[in-house]
């Protein structure tokens, strides 16, 4: 709804950034289009994509509108915010498996006011339903945004993709910016100006900038292939030295066992640059998440321990925390998605084959 005031104050400065936006969510678009790999997140990007190039399209040429290209904006705009927020889930989660229930939620923006229309071209709604639905669409709006950013901040530290990292600085910076603008200035305090509308074109023509530069130079198969490949704990082909020593880490000195260890206490320990530990993990191993690359070795531990009668006294719970997670909780849940079954069930199994 809120996005319905980003050109209301047009000038020649701000039809000229907008369009090069434009150009480059086209530009963006097409070149995912034509790429031969498909996900989830490469179709939802360029559903973005396209959904923003629409809704500034229609807004550009505000006043010489036909009825087509005016439902085209409106759709397009609307989309744009559900669009972004699955985005987020998709591509800085690498644990949120986006299903139909997120697409129901992210259809709410577009939903709303669409039945504000249609209301309205058949009869005359309440004022204060009409103030209703407009807020409750503000809210839903507001809270796709604070989970999507709050969804990049959250995982931004154990992330061992450089390329994604940089996405995620990104858009905390020139998104943080421009909501500031869009929301505060203009929702909360009704401001608006030429130079207002100015900045935000400027803003908003510097990401998608950035953001196609990055993407043309990027390795594809990093950010945009399908995350079912499986991360490589042993490799057949000749070891650099460090996965060597990363390895040896884990297997041999159980640095895994460190409740809380980071990726830069790691790097500090193995006398490595953390970028560069963060290159190996993600390029010779395989992994896309720290967290996950730690987990492995838990688990591991934790599952021979739950074969070994020696154990079978032992609770599940210092089973867990003496391998190094924090808490029950997030133990049960990667220990299921590795085994598929809880650390309960997985231990009667064994008991019974004895």
């Amino acid at each position: 709804m809120f996005l319905h005031s980003l050109l209301s104050h047009m000038d020649a400065v701000s039809t000229f950034f907008y369009t090069f936006a434009i150009a480059q969510m086209l530009l963006s678009a097409l070149s995912l289009g034509i790429n031969r790999q498909r996900s989830q997140l490469t179709y939802l990007y360029t559903g973005l994509m396209l959904a923003a190039s629409c809704y500034l399209l229609g807004y550009i040429a505000s006043g010489h509108q036909s009825v087509l290209s005016q439902v085209v904006a409106f759709i397009g705009g609307n989309c744009v915010l559900g669009l972004f927020w699955l985005v987020s889930l998709c591509l800085f989660s690498d644990h949120i498996k986006v299903n139909y229930k997120h697409y129901v939620i992210a259809s709410v923006p577009l939903i709303l006011p669409t039945l504000v229309k249609l209301w309205l071209a058949v009869g005359s709604p309440p004022p204060n339903i009409q103030t209703l639905i407009a807020n409750t669409a503000l809210l839903v709006e507001l809270s796709l945004i604070c989970h999507a950013l709050g969804v990049t901040i959250r995982y931004w530290r154990d992330d061992l993709i450089e390329q994604r990292r940089l996405l995620r600085a990104s858009l905390i910076c020139f998104g943080g910016i421009y909501l500031f603008l869009v929301i505060f200035v203009e929702q909360v305090l009704n401001f608006h100006g030429e130079w207002l509308s100015q900045i935000e074109s400027i803003t908003l023509a510097a990401l998608s900038l950035f953001l196609n530069t990055l993407l043309l130079r990027l390795r594809e198969a990093s950010l945009f292939a399908s995350r079912l490949a499986q991360a490589k704990t042993s490799l057949r082909h000749k070891q650099s030295p460090e996965v060597e020593r990363i390895l040896s880490a884990m297997s041999q000195d159980l640095l895994y066992q460190q409740e809380g260890i980071t990726i830069a206490e790691l790097a500090k320990k193995l006398n490595m640059y953390e970028y560069k530990l963060r290159n190996v993990i993600n390029g010779e191993l395989g992994y896309r998440n720290f967290n996950d690359f730690l987990n492995y070795y838990r688990i591991n531990e934790v599952t021979a321990k739950l074969n070994d009668p020696g154990y079978s006294s032992v609770a599940i719970l210092n089973l867990a925390l003496d391998s190094g997670f924090r808490s029950l909780s997030s133990f049960n849940k990667a220990f299921k998605n590795t085994h598929h079954v809880t650390p309960s069930e997985y231990r009667k199994r064994c008991i019974g084959q004895e």
